[in-house]
């Protein structure tokens, strides 16, 4: 199984008139945190010290079947970046992910923002409310697990 995590985030924001909508764009690929602990409260990753420095697409089980170590890692991990969030006044803020395996939980400045059950299939997710606009946000933070959910 890969684990791929792909992120964007799209800003669509209202133009002189109504009909008129500038989307912008920025990919997100690039400089990104990975840590390979299944933590389950979210206030422990400010404590977390063992990050590894990523860039997307990345899948953290890539050598399990052709290594010599027994087993396949089948657990939750965590993703985080840290970014400036501009700001373009009435914009919807859209975090797209081109695929995440299995489930993902995305939180944007610690709050949950949402969640997505698939593999590689993309997926969006307005975080409009969690930014604070013109300031640096930690976002996102994406738990993913390999497991199959029920």
């Amino acid at each position: 199984m890969h684990h791929y995590l792909l992120a964007y985030l799209f800003l669509f924001t209202l133009g002189a008139s109504a009909q008129e909508v500038t989307r912008r764009q920025l990919n997100l690929n690039a400089n990104w945190e990975y840590l390979a602990r299944p933590l389950t409260d979210i206030a422990e990753l400010a404590s977390a010290t063992v990050w590894q420095a990523v860039s997307l697409p990345h899948t953290w089980n890539q050598w399990d079947a052709v290594d010599n170590a027994a087993g396949y890692r089948r657990d939750a991990s965590w993703y985080r970046k840290t970014l400036p969030v501009a700001d373009y006044g009435a914009a919807r803020y859209l975090l797209y992910f081109e695929g995440a395996n299995i489930r993902t939980q995305v939180y944007v400045n610690g709050r949950r923002a949402g969640e997505h059950v698939g593999g590689y299939v993309g997926f969006r997710i307005d975080v409009t409310e969690l930014v604070e606009p013109g300031r640096t946000t930690r976002s996102p933070s994406a738990s993913t697990t390999a497991t199959t959910p029920t």
